[in-house]
């Protein structure tokens, strides 16, 4: 079993090198602190290096891509504006084709509508020749029958008045005959005087009365007959009247159509030439950074007071040893 001196000498042993200890610990806290603080220092400014380098970087390739984009854009606008000129130049060239063709197919129809109206003005024209032809060609034939008839009526009056005549000179005839009888009896009757002269004069005045009424009535048949000629001949004429000439109708010659001529029209032109769009290098600042600030008070402190603490300790346990050194043992105990 250890001395009382040995275990006193032991504990002071120990409250020193604790105070040592406590001491460089605080010592140590501070300058760890203070290191860390330096460390946190480099890597804020290799962080700030870094990101300076890479904004530079990411300007410099923003720079070039909007050069590029610019350049790109600036090409589009020119092929574009090339394509512009030739796409009108082509609707152009084509509208003007489009206006000959238009232009010769109206000229086309235009003839063509032409020669069917002169097809149709001549077909009615020779459908009017042929009418009027037609008619001429009846009014001839209706004149000559009606003349034909007009010469029927005639002859047919003219037979009848003979026949009238004949009727009437026979009559006058068988009259004279009965009346010679008449006399002849009286005459062979062998009488003599006034009687037998005033029978005979009254058979002469017979027989003149009735050839006085007999050509009295032939006379009237011929004034008859007379009338109806003249009304044959009105009605020759109404015959021939009857029909009346016709009249062509008049066809004007259709007026050619006329197309309107196409014009060349405003030939297309090339667009405002593009400009390039301007583009400007930006700016990069690199950021500032600032050494942490690290307070030793507190591990000044924090050492004093372990400092204290530990000669508190150092001295109690001085004191036990030295009390153990006197007594043989150590305080406290019996």
């Amino acid at each position: 079993m250890c001395e009382p001196a040995t275990i006193a000498a032991i504990s002071l042993g120990v409250s020193v090198l604790s105070t040592g200890l406590g001491i460089y610990s605080s010592v140590q806290q501070g300058q760890s602190a203070e290191a860390q603080a330096n460390y946190n220092y480099q890597i804020q400014q290799q962080q700030a290096q870094f990101q300076f380098a890479e904004q530079q970087r990411q300007m410099d390739y923003q720079f070039q891509e909007q050069l590029r984009m610019a350049e790109y854009t600036y090409q589009n606008q020119v092929s574009q504006r090339e394509f512009d000129y030739r796409n009108s130049y082509l609707q152009y060239d084509y509208q003007l084709a489009e206006q000959q063709r238009q232009y010769q197919y109206e000229q086309a129809v235009n003839q063509q509508n032409y020669e069917y109206q002169q097809a149709q003005v001549e077909s009615q024209r020779a459908y009017e020749a042929a009418r009027q032809q037609q008619q001429q060609s009846v009014m001839e034939l209706n004149s000559e029958l009606a003349g034909i008839a007009y010469s029927n009526d005639l002859r047919l009056l003219d037979l009848r008045f003979m026949q009238e005549e004949e009727a009437a000179a026979q009559q006058k005839s068988k009259a004279s005959r009965e009346i010679a009888q008449e006399k002849a009896t009286v005459r062979a009757s062998g009488r003599t005087g006034n009687t037998v002269e005033n029978l005979l004069a009254d058979y002469y005045r017979q027989q003149a009365s009735y050839d006085y009424a007999t050509n009295r009535n032939l006379a009237f048949t011929g004034a008859d007959i007379q009338e109806q000629k003249r009304g044959s001949q009105a009605q020759y004429a109404a015959r021939k009247a009857s029909e009346q000439p016709y009249i062509k109708q008049l066809y004007t010659d259709p007026i050619k159509g006329q197309a309107l001529a196409p014009g060349s029209g405003v030939a297309p032109m090339y667009a405002p030439a593009p400009t390039r769009q301007q583009v400007t290098r930006g700016t990069v600042t690199q950021g500032a950074v600032s050494r942490a600030y690290v307070d030793q008070t507190p591990y000044t402190l924090q050492a004093i007071s372990t400092g204290l603490t530990g000669a508190s300790k150092v001295a109690g346990a001085a004191y036990d040893y030295k009390y153990a050194q006197k007594t043989g043992k150590l305080p406290g105990r019996s």
